[in-house]
Order: structure tokens, then C-alpha cells, then sequence
């Protein structure tokens, strides 16, 4: 807080001989009154609720009935998009087993067919085959050749033409 104020002294008398400047009379201050602040309240007061047509307020409690079609709509598609996906991973894991099943079956099929080519294609079997049908093995085997055309049982190449000498 500041002093109070105080009214100033009064300017000595001016000497003789020279005159003093001319001086404003001194006011004292002017003090500011003091303002007390005022209180306001932590809440504003409470109000009376205006008045609502009947039904507005039950609506703005819940969620409106469109909204709860919407959800369960939206639920059941869910629910069924999954069953349905579930139903597809069932179906292809049981298609898969099947397959896996053929596979299995068809290479134990292989196996037996190779084994039957390997049996019925020996020599020693057709040979015996063939003698139990009255086929002989030839004895003077005559190899022909047409001049112009390649023997098929001659290694060393086509035949010359005729008339070619080299």
C-alpha cells in the first residue's frame, strides 16, 4: 500500500535581484477508489428445465428403432457371411482329403501296372508265349535289298545309286 497523501509545503519566498521562474501551484494526487471484487459463484444457479412436448424426451433416451433394425440386420449378414465361409473351408479341407485319398489309391494302381509291364514284357516270357502258340525261330534268315533304298538292317548307311561310282 502507498502512503497517504500529503499536501505539499509551501515555495520559499524569491530572492531579491533576480526574478524566479514561474511555477504551476502543486495539486496532490488524486487517489483511485478502491474497488472491492466481486464474487460470482462457482455454478451458475440451477434452471427450471423448459418445458418439452410429450414423447421428446423417451426418444432421446434410446436408440431409435430404425438404428436397431439397421444393427440387426447388419449382424445377421455378418453371422451369415461367416457361417458361409466356414461351410467353404469345411468343403474344401473334405475336398482335399478326397483328392489326397485318389492320389494315394492311383499311385498303389501305378505300382501294380508297372510291375505287370515289367512281368509280361521279359523276353524269356514271350519266347515261351510264342513257342506255346507253334511260332519257331527262323533258321536261314534272307535279308533282300531294293537298289535305291536304304536297308534297314545294313549299318553302314544308304546304298549308292545306281550308276554312281566313287
Amino acid at each position: 500500500m502507498s502512503l497517504p497523501a500529503t499536501r505539499p509545503e509551501p515555495a520559499p519566498a524569491p530572492r531579491q535581484g533576480r526574478a524566479a521562474p514561474a511555477r504551476a501551484p502543486v495539486r496532490a494526487p488524486v487517489r483511485a477508489p478502491v474497488r472491492t471484487p466481486v464474487r460470482t459463484p462457482a455454478r451458475p444457479p440451477a434452471r427450471a428445465p423448459t418445458p418439452r412436448p410429450a414423447g421428446t424426451a423417451a426418444r432421446r433416451r434410446g436408440f431409435h428403432a430404425g438404428f436397431w433394425a439397421f444393427a440387426a440386420l447388419l449382424l445377421t449378414a455378418i453371422v451369415l457371411v461367416l457361417v458361409s465361409l466356414s461351410a467353404l473351408v469345411v468343403e474344401t479341407g473334405l475336398r482335399i482329403d478326397h483328392a489326397e485319398d485318389r492320389l494315394a489309391s492311383l499311385a498303389d494302381r501305378r505300382e501294380v501296372l508297372e510291375r505287370d509291364v515289367a512281368r509280361l514284357g521279359a523276353p524269356g516270357r514271350i519266347a515261351a508265349w510264342a513257342t506255346e502258340r507253334g511260332l519257331v525261330m527262323p533258321e536261314g534268315v534272307v535279308v533282300l535289298q531294293v537298289p535305291g533304298r536304304v536297308a534297314a538292317a545294313d549299318p553302314a548307311g544308304p546304298a549308292d545309286p545306281p550308276g554312281a561310282e566313287g
